[in-house]
């Protein structure tokens, strides 16, 4: 087993299931490897399911899980969105080309259905949330089949559940109403369209087969806050709805998946739907030791817990401040005229890494020489990464302006004056994804943190008088001139492709994650470090993805041959999985058993 505290190991031989709530870096993840260890120890024959949002994680766990066990052939490592398409038997009407997620909502069908007549309250994020996390993705929607009723999201759902208010979810409702009509006048589908699916299926084959089939004894999840109460009933269900087998861990302060809206209290609100108030599971565990950034980190990332917890009170559970194991240098903050400061700081030092708003990233990138482009990061594609030294870029400058004043009053106003004054202060909805998100950027470093702006903006005045002039003094301004002095950091060979490695897993990740994008910085990592091979295996599978994505618009006659050829590259760069996805989902007539074939030849 990998080394854990006290604390965790009480954690790791609770029984049942167990809910584990831990701050970003505070080893929820060593938590779930020695889980699943565990429980292979009392019976070696379990039939255990890991499952996570993004391949990256799933790659991880399975690595440390297979270097301590031998040949565990029961262990199951899945992204949630194959194990959905995998469980998925009827696909007829689930057509990639017609899925729907928040990308599409917001540039197609927000503009040309749902957008008339919403009035100014509501934004394409707000209202998809209550699609996706409320209306259709609630265990009672996928667990009949059907959405909720207007009269159930607007009168059920307390308003510590759902923050809207009445008359916000009568608008919200009548928009789902003119998107759910849209979508199946035209073939669409969202993720829990598939989920509600999912459900009808096992359900239909537990009244032909009189019980419910397990397909797993044990279910572990990592990153839990992303998942939706439907899929979490999924999951149970996969237990055959036993409560007492999963172990899931996350941080709701991270909770920045698009569309999600994740509180613990979720999974035991499952757990007492499914038992049918028989059951129920004990509060989540804590966990609040950093075990990767340092104090100085950590004061900037409370503070900013502290605000959103302040006036979203129910938009992360409460957690004691978190610690560090070592003090460290505090956060600095810089104006610069131009991207070349940038560029100086980034040729100086091989580890600094990028991080922008993921919709900014691309003009980031743009203003920076293409050898560096792979160095830069949006905060949502960074999420689960760890960077020694970090540049955070114009994150206040980029914010939306209806947000400037929700900084001042938050980081200003909220610090000269009393708090009980800001009570009746309505901050917009965004705001608590805004601070979600400033969040996670800053824990994405373990060292050196710096904010750089390309101007002053009111948002960044605010952050800057709040954490260098204020009594606590978190951060400091940069020096300019001490740009150029201690800064040149070199990487070794085995810290590239450790970094090019984390890049190849991210590629398989969630609809936020550039795969092409990640697969350029993979492959920069694996040359730089020297793994020839690495770099070979990982341009392959750039070339696959960039066929695959020609089979949603290739003549039908076409198809078949392109898809083949996509196989093949995904074989020669090792993605096994990948090849047998193809098979599956572009030409199962053409190649029928192929994909049973290709696992067995690995096995």
């Amino acid at each position: 087993p990998l080394r854990m505290t006290s604390q965790e190991e009480d954690i790791v031989t609770k029984e049942g299931t167990v809910l584990v709530l831990g701050r970003s870096g505070t080893g929820k993840t060593l938590c779930v490897c020695n889980r699943m260890l565990r429980d292979r120890h009392v019976d070696s024959s379990l039939r255990q399911l890991f499952v996570s949002r993004t391949q990256r994680l799933c790659d991880y766990v399975k690595a440390l899980h297979d270097s301590t066990t031998e040949d565990d052939k029961y262990a199951t490592f899945q992204k949630l969105d194959n194990l959905l398409d995998n469980l998925l038997e009827v696909t007829k009407g689930f057509d990639k080309e017609c899925h729907v997620n928040f990308s599409r909502f917001q540039k197609v069908l927000w503009t040309q259905v749902c957008s008339e007549n919403n009035g100014p309250q509501l934004d394409p994020l707000t209202v998809w949330t209550q699609i996706y996390s409320f209306i259709k993705g609630s265990y009672k929607s996928a667990i009949r089949g059907t959405p909720l009723t207007e009269s159930e999201y607007t009168e059920e759902l307390s308003r510590d559940r759902c923050g809207l208010t009445i008359a916000q979810r009568k608008i919200a409702y009548s928009i789902f109403q003119k998107y759910n009509s849209f979508c199946e006048s035209n073939g669409l589908w969202d993720a829990m369209d598939r989920v509600s699916a999912i459900f009808q299926e096992r359900k239909l084959k537990a009244q032909s087969e009189g019980m419910l089939p397990v397909l797993f004894d044990r279910v572990y999840a990592d990153e839990v806050q992303d998942f939706t109460q439907a899929e979490i009933g999924l999951l149970f269900m996969l237990a055959g709805n036993n409560h007492k087998a999963l172990f899931l861990v996350g941080d709701t302060a991270q909770t920045v998946c698009q569309g999600v809206d994740f509180r613990f209290e979720e999974v035991r609100s499952v757990v007492h739907e499914l038992s049918e108030g028989k059951a129920r599971i004990e509060r989540y565990e804590k966990l609040c030791q950093n075990f990767r950034s340092h104090s100085g980190i950590l004061r900037v990332s409370n503070l900013v817990l502290e605000r959103l917890n302040l006036v979203f009170p129910n938009a992360s559970t409460k957690l004691p401040p978190e610690t560090g194991l070592v003090n460290g240098p505090r956060p600095s903050l810089i104006i610069v005229s131009s991207t070349d400061t940038v560029k100086e700081m980034l040729i100086r030092n091989e580890r600094l890494r990028v991080v922008a708003r993921d919709d900014f990233k691309t003009m980031v990138q743009e203003a920076l020489p293409e050898e560096l482009r792979t160095r830069c990061f949006g905060v949502i594609e960074a999420k689960g990464l760890e960077f020694s030294d970090l540049l955070i870029v114009d994150f206040f400058s980029s914010c939306a302006k209806e947000l400037e004043k929700s900084y001042k009053i938050l980081f200003v106003d909220m610090k000269n004056e009393s708090r009980k004054n800001f009570n009746s202060v309505k901050f917009p909805v965004l705001m608590e994804l805004e601070l979600k998100l400033l969040y996670t950027a800053v824990t994405r470093s373990c060292n050196r943190l710096i904010f750089v702006e390309m101007g002053d903006s009111p948002s960044y005045n605010a952050w800057r008088r709040c954490v260098v002039d204020g009594e606590d003094r978190l951060a400091t301004i940069m020096n300019k001139n001490s740009l150029g002095n201690g800064m040149k950091e070199t990487m070794t060979a085995d810290e590239w492709e450790i970094q090019g490695l984390d890049f190849a897993c991210l590629a398989g990740g969630n609809d936020n994650t550039d795969c092409a994008g990640m697969l350029e910085k993979a492959i920069e990592c694996f040359e730089q470090g020297g793994q020839l091979d690495l770099a070979k295996k990982a341009k392959r599978q750039k070339h696959a993805l960039k066929l695959e994505s020609k089979l949603l618009t290739v003549d039908h006659n076409e198809k078949d041959k392109l898809a083949a050829k996509v196989v093949i590259e995904y074989l020669e760069a090792g993605l096994v999985d990948e090849a047998t996805r193809v098979c599956d989902s572009f030409c199962p007539a053409l190649l029928v058993g192929l994909s049973c074939r290709i696992k067995k030849l690995v096995s």
